[in-house]
């Protein structure tokens, strides 16, 4: 039997900011303002909760197998549902707009989307929208308190009616936008239909991952607030201590750390007329600063001062204050296909895939261990500063351990082991460098580094000592995307390799020449792409045996629903990963761009011409330039085969969570290519499971590829 739709959108209110405290415990403190729904085909209208629930909307919200509830960022709708309404809702009936934007690289902000898809006006979004969610959905301002008649911490509709029936439409107009963009994405990575086992393999794998995805997000991650808490105080003093040293030692021109322009002048003025002005406080600028001899010890004092507080490392630790819940637990840290490209996760809150590696003056595991616990028993007595020499480093590496296993429970944690090189090699058909992996994984041969070293240079790699396996290192990080020496420079400065731009060059030229399947698979990926896009509807194939498939392919959403809005038809170069699962590049084109590379000749940069594949995306905010929701970007050979490479390394990150599930191995959390669970104190089989499941080849891999996890058990999390 045919399932009905609901299409539907909250508008809520809670003391709480969701933004600091994250949607799980936002939701279980609010309570629901305005609910604008519609089923089916039936026109939008708005449920007021200051009135009684109409029987079929909250029959269709309840859980309803006959029921399939669509919303836009649909986990909040459900969180508000169970929650706020306490209306049992089953998350595997819900279908995310948001999701399937992201799943196809489209803007996941519901104004961004209306745009992308090019709605017209009069079917987008409310433009005051925001204004009105300020002024309903949030507390007052305590100016605003003060000259309210009501007692309420909150504007009610008859204080400002005009604005509420505002806020209504605004609501109402959600989903109304909403259900517009449902039904003109495609389907190609996310399911839209009710019975999702009619849907291909990769799809109905990306669903059921995405259950699983809510599941992590729902268990939380379990964090140390005592810890958080020291940490906030011992900050705070070093902190103030620091401020004033600041002031004292330039006689009161510069009172706080934040001030950089004064900081700027009063370095500058103290400097010879012809020294290099200092222009900024990035942290490679001052590191450099630092060294300089034209810059007196005073200036150098408020160069160290300004480094030291620009790297406290408190917002996280702040974070767990305001997002932890009752039960010491952070719920809603993953974001499922938040990265724009290649559908990785990205965070929330805590960000889990942005903390600290750790940077401890112990060298093996159990000294590491030792560190951590000193420096955690140092900060809860309140004696860190004291005890500890650097405050400001030890709290940078105590954020990773902030997240601790309950009383009773231990993590087991399991990384992949190169996963980016050995996809790279897999797609291109490098199949020395596959041996040398399993070689190495086995213990039979060479650490591979140090042999990508030796076959670049034609060494004997047994001679290859530590430095050499260093740049053996940078050169697989730095080439394996076509970088060059810019790329080489990045790299070096990551792993504190100095080299000049000469070595450089001849390192990239040299790891080229060891690695001829991978350049002729840059070659092939720009092939592909390119006469995709000049032969729409073609499919060519590039990489080893055809893995990568690229074609244009138009979409004019259901029953051709563009043209009955007055939409323009969705059209995009897609890149089919070998999991079937496609990458998108919309509205494609080739155009000629002038780009900038180092010369390895001269070792200047120059500026060529080429022919660039361009297209229109989300651009994200950054070193290029503001947030764009939807504009013209560029990429080529090098940037495809990264999007590839990192998507597909994802790909086989998440192939086996299923089969964690089933084996009752419930995932905590993950950074990156890692995850961790929690297990029994007492458990010695369920690391070895781990492992053992995560290593799996995938149905759609094959036995080329070795793949190898390493992990290790802890009460607090740390890189291994």
């Amino acid at each position: 039997m045919a399932k009905s739709f609901l299409f539907h959108d909250y508008e809520t209110r809670s003391m709480l900011d969701i933004f600091k405290s994250g949607g799980f415990k936002y939701s279980k403190r609010a309570w629901p303002l305005l609910l604008s729904w519609g089923i089916d085909d039936s026109k939008i209208q708005v449920w007021d909760s200051r009135s009684e629930i109409p029987k079929e909307l909250d029959e269709a919200l309840r859980d309803n197998t006959d029921v399939i509830k669509v919303a836009h960022s649909a986990e909040f709708e459900w969180l508000i549902t169970n929650n706020a309404m306490g209306i049992p809702s089953d998350w595997g009936m819900y279908r995310c707009t948001r999701l399937i934007a992201l799943s196809i690289a489209l803007p996941g902000n519901l104004d961004a989307l209306c745009q992308a898809l090019g709605l017209p006006k009069d079917k987008s979004k409310t433009k005051d929208g925001k204004a009105l969610v300020r002024l309903f959905s949030t507390p007052k301002t305590s100016r605003e308190q003060e000259a309210s008649k009501s007692d309420s911490p909150f504007w009610q509709p008859e204080d400002k009616p005009d604005e509420w029936a505002r806020f209504v439409e605004y609501c109402r107009m959600d989903t109304v936008s909403m259900k517009l963009a449902f039904n003109l994405m495609p389907a190609w990575n996310y399911p839209k239909v009710s019975d999702v086992s009619r849907c291909s393999s990769h799809v109905r794998h990306n669903f059921e991952l995405i259950q699983i995805d809510n599941e992590i997000n729902s268990r939380g991650l379990p964090v140390d607030v005592e810890l958080a808490n020291s940490v906030l105080r011992s900050s705070e003093r070093f902190k103030t201590a620091a401020t004033s040293r600041l002031s004292r030692i330039t006689e009161g021109e510069i009172t706080s750390g934040g001030q950089t322009e004064r900081m700027v002048r009063f370095i500058n003025s103290r400097m010879p007329a012809d020294s290099r002005p200092l222009t900024d406080f990035t942290a490679q600028t001052v590191e450099q600063a630092l060294t300089r001899t034209d810059i007196d010890e005073v200036s150098k004092q408020v160069l160290e001062i300004r480094r030291d507080l620009g790297r406290t490392s408190t917002t996280k630790f702040n974070t767990i204050i305001s997002a932890a819940e009752d039960d010491c637990r952070i719920r809603g840290c993953y974001q499922f296909w938040g990265a724009a490209r290649t559908g990785r996760f990205a965070g929330y809150l805590l960000q889990p895939h942005n903390m600290p590696r750790g940077n401890y003056e112990a060298k093996d595991d159990a000294g590491v261990e030792e560190e951590i616990n000193h420096s955690i028993d140092a900060f809860k007595a309140d004696i860190a500063d004291f005890a500890i020499f650097d405050i400001n480093k030890t709290a940078s590496n105590l954020v990773r351990p902030s997240i601790k296993a309950p009383e009773g429970k231990k993590l087991a944690v399991q990384d992949y082991s190169n996963i980016e090189s050995r996809v790279l090699a897999w797609v291109g058909g490098e199949q020395w460098k596959l041996e040398a992996f399993a070689e190495a994984d086995a213990g039979t041969g060479p650490d591979v580094y140090k042999l990508v070293y030796a076959r670049a240079f034609g060494l004997d790699v047994d001679l290859i000592d530590k430095s050499g396996r260093t740049m053996g290192k940078v050169m697989d990080l730095a080439c394996g995307y076509m970088g060059g020496i810019a790329a080489m420079e990045t790299w070096c400065g990551i792993y504190g390799l100095e080299l000049s731009r000469k070595e450089m060059g001849q390192g990239k030229t040299a790891w080229r020449n060891a690695h001829p399947a991978t350049v002729r698979l840059w070659s092939e990926i720009d092939a592909a792409a390119k006469a995709a896009i000049k032969n729409p509807g073609q499919a060519y194939k590039a990489g080893y045996k055809g893995l990568l498939t690229f074609q244009v392919v138009p979409h004019a959403g259901k029953n051709n629903f563009s043209a009955l809005t007055g939409a323009r038809p969705i059209e995009s170069l897609v890149m089919r990963l070998p999991s079937g699962r496609v990458l998108c590049y919309h509205n494609p084109s080739l155009k000629k761009r002038k780009i900038k590379f180092i010369d390895p000749k001269t070792l200047k940069t120059k500026v060529s011409e080429t022919e660039a594949i361009a297209f229109y995306g989300e651009k994200r905010a950054g070193a290029t330039g503001p947030y764009r929701p939807w504009t013209e970007l560029d990429t080529y050979a090098g940037k495809l085969t990264e999007n590839a490479i990192q998507a597909i390394s994802y790909d086989f990150f998440t192939a086996n969570w299923p089969e964690l599930r089933q084996s009752g191995l419930d995932i905590t959390g993950h950074t990156h290519d890692e995850v961790f669970i929690e297990i029994d104190e007492d458990d010695t089989e369920s690391s070895a499971e781990l492992s053992r499941i995560l290593s799996k080849t995938p149905e759609w891999a094959d036995d080329r590829i070795p793949i190898k996890t390493e992990g290790f058990e802890t009460y607090r999390y740390r890189k291994g």
